[in-house]
């Protein structure tokens, strides 16, 4: 029942705070979401990641990272970024 409350929480604050953000810093944010869950994990339950799990999800953290800011650089067609 904490975890429904909890979420139901998150989201409605989420959606209301993203009306004050670009969509990039939105993007940025939820990019940052595993960071923050793996920390917070860390820090509350002693959780380890192995160096696999942990350079697997750098790579997927930069990819991500990479085409939110340079959208121009993922774009195949060439064409520019709308």
């Amino acid at each position: 029942m904490t975890a429904v409350l909890t979420t139901a929480v998150a989201f409605s604050v989420q959606v209301w705070a993203q009306q004050f953000t670009t969509a990039t810093h939105a993007a940025l944010i939820f990019a940052l979401e595993p960071v923050v869950t793996a920390v917070t994990s860390r820090i509350f339950q002693g959780e380890r990641l192995g160096a696999r799990a942990l350079a697997g999800g750098a790579l997927i953290l930069a990819g991500i990272l990479l085409a939110e800011i340079h959208p121009a650089a993922t774009d195949p067609i060439g064409c520019p970024p709308a």
